[in-house]
């Protein structure tokens, strides 16, 4: 009997041990599953009192604010926005709170480098604005060549499961490539200032600066990709030259599109399947469309027409 009841508490301590395991294992698994990912987004919207004619603001507005719903982002860097287009958004999406202010007085006058971020997900540690200039304190300094005022909003985020991480919103100069080159590095010297080794690495991409006529592949700190938008590049010979470029400095040169539907989507995939083959291209623009066009996209069940469907343009 002594051994029986021995054998028994050894067989309970098992099953005990066992249990113990099998919880921490269901726990383990389960506070990964909260990690939810982290999706951010960046806008830039066109100053809203622009005179664009019939894609001046209030024509253009409804369609922005259903682009931001659509990408459902965590986060959104916004640039070119004034006062009154960020109030607007805001008001038409509330779970958006917002960072940043005007860089021509440092409150509400003159363009945002706003940060929009999910209030119910998201509490704000620090943030802050500072402008790309000699005296990056000094509200509407402006250095380096640029004739127009350029800042930086940033802001450390942290997250529900207690994670932190960085976030820097800034729109470079489109004419001053010196002023460019000058930024990036106040920027590299602002992070390294906040101790950033600490947090999970900071990498930045080239995007629209592309574009401009005077761009000059540099290998600058902090850079690590180059986002190439070939239907806004202009031709194959330009895009290729990009690339080439971006691999010759040891860059990631990612395939991205602008706004083209399931047609321009397949074309964008080849190109970045014969240039950039190893790198995922990033083609996420179908869901803006209410239709796909000649070719379908995988997975899309938007309707998709034909040329002979199309009404053509006078």
């Amino acid at each position: 009997m002594r051994m029986a009841g021995a054998y028994n508490r050894a067989v309970l301590i098992r099953r005990s041990l066992l249990l113990v395991v099998c919880l921490a294992a269901m726990l383990g698994q389960a506070l990964a599953q909260e990690r939810a990912p982290l999706t951010v987004m960046t806008f830039n919207i066109r100053y809203g009192t622009a005179n664009d004619g019939e894609n001046r603001w209030p024509l253009r507005k409804d369609f922005l604010v259903d682009v931001i719903k659509a990408q459902n982002a965590d986060v959104v860097g916004l640039q070119e926005a004034l006062d009154f287009q960020i109030d607007e958004i805001v008001a038409a999406i509330p779970a958006y709170a917002v960072i940043g202010v005007g860089r021509d007085d440092g409150a509400r006058k003159g363009e945002y480098a706003a940060v929009l971020f999910r209030r119910d997900r998201f509490q704000v540690s620090d943030a802050g604005t500072f402008w790309f200039s000699d005296t990056p304190t000094v509200i509407a300094s402006k250095s380096w060549g640029n004739r127009i005022t350029r800042i930086c909003t940033w802001a450390r985020f942290i997250d529900r499961d207690g994670r932190g991480f960085w976030h820097f919103n800034l729109h470079l100069d489109h004419q001053s490539q010196p002023s460019r080159e000058r930024s990036t590095e106040l920027l590299r010297r602002r992070i390294e200032a906040r101790a950033f080794a600490r947090e999970p690495g900071i990498a930045i991409a080239w995007d629209e600066s592309l574009r401009e006529d005077d761009f000059e592949f540099v290998a600058e700190p902090g850079v690590s990709a180059v986002v190439i938008k070939p239907t806004l590049t202009g031709s194959l010979a330009k895009v290729r030259e990009q690339v080439s470029a971006a691999h010759a400095l040891g860059l990631t040169a990612v395939i991205s599109s602008s706004i083209e539907s399931s047609l321009g989507l397949t074309q964008l995939a080849r190109i970045a399947a014969w240039l950039t083959p190893d790198t995922i291209p990033g083609l996420d623009t179908l869901n803006l469309m209410q239709a796909q066009l000649v070719r379908t996209w995988p997975d899309s069940a938007l309707p998709c027409f034909d040329v002979s469907a199309l009404e053509p343009l006078r």
